[in-house]
């Protein structure tokens, strides 16, 4: 199953105005971007790399078919997908320390 949670604009729409009902994400805001926006963004596109890691990425390492080359490669893909994430997690105030 490929169903993504945030996956058209008002879904955005409503994470960003449930996240910004709470103290907890907004005593993070800046004056030129509240963190509701930037976690926003951030799981949307965090949300993007773990289903192409579930339904891309995993499937084919599973199947045992690459060669040496193409493991090396499809290992790189990944890590620039976890690159991706560590870039949000370090963008949002709320979870930077966890990075």
């Amino acid at each position: 199953m490929n169903k993504r949670l945030i996956s058209d604009p008002q879904a955005l729409e409503r994470l960003l105005a449930t996240l910004s009902k709470y103290a907890c994400v907004r005593r993070f805001d800046e004056p030129d971007e509240p963190e509701a926006a930037r976690l926003t963004h951030a799981f949307a596109d965090i949300e993007d790399s773990l289903v192409r890691l579930q339904h891309v990425h995993l499937p084919n390492i599973l199947a045992g078919a690459l060669t040496e080359q193409e493991m090396a490669d499809l290992l790189t893909e990944i890590g620039e997908e976890f690159r991706h994430i560590l870039y949000h997690v370090r963008d949002t105030r709320y979870f930077r320390d966890l990075a």
